[in-house]
């Protein structure tokens, strides 16, 4: 069976996404921020903390065929422009710091 790691599990997006990968017959592991709720679909969660953050996601990542990164700051509509910093973190080095940890080493992209 095919492990996939989805980032945003608990989140609008990612419930249904998790929903529909079980369905289909692969293992959901879910990486979170912090401790919380998700579906009952989930076979595995890891809490990484900081999604922009520089820590070592290898147990994370261990055993996980593919990544699917839903996570992003969302439903602040009303921000101030002071919090376009906190976007930047979470949206994209987040982004960023999670394709780095699934490249494979030797290879010259994501799981090849």
């Amino acid at each position: 069976m095919t492990r996939v790691l989805v980032t945003g599990a608990s989140g609008f997006v990612g419930k249904t996404l998790c929903e529909l990968l079980t369905r289909a017959g692969y293992v959901v592991r879910a990486a979170l921020r912090s401790e919380r709720p998700l579906p009952a679909c989930v076979a595995e969660k890891a809490v990484t903390g900081d999604m922009a953050a520089t820590a070592n996601l290898t147990a994370t990542l261990e055993g996980v065929d593919a990544i699917i990164h839903a996570a992003a700051r969302t439903h602040a509509l009303s921000d101030a422009s002071a919090n376009a910093e906190l976007y930047m973190q979470i949206n994209g080095r987040g982004t960023v710091h999670w394709a780095e940890a699934g490249r494979r080493p030797g290879s010259d992209g994501l799981f090849t």
